[in-house]
């Protein structure tokens, strides 16, 4: 299993670590371990917020790796996965971190 680098981190700014996510490439299945509660009322805001930047980065990715469509057309592509996702209604299981501060 490799694992990648936590990027550069100002520990002033004492940063958690919110999310660890695995695709299974043979059968396409996500594994995703959660770190779930910190923020409280604002909870569900937050992990649209990092859904966001999750998404942005992929399409950053994407163009340094010489991706040629344009970013509406990255965006989209990326919609389109999470529309077909979503409407999947798929089955959650396994179990989430709450609370783990560092």
């Amino acid at each position: 299993m490799n694992e990648l680098h936590a990027p550069p981190l100002d520990e002033k700014e004492r940063p958690v670590e919110m999310a660890r996510i695995w695709i299974a490439a043979e059968e396409g299945r996500s594994h995703i371990a959660l770190n779930y509660g910190i923020f409280e009322a604002r909870e569900l805001e937050i992990w649209g917020s990092l859904a966001a930047d999750l998404i942005a980065h992929a399409v950053r990715a994407y163009h340094q790796d010489g991706g040629t469509a344009t970013a509406a057309e990255a965006f989209a592509a990326i919609e389109k996965g999470l529309r077909e996702r979503l409407s999947d209604n798929p089955t959650m299981s396994g179990d989430f971190s709450n609370k783990v501060l560092m």
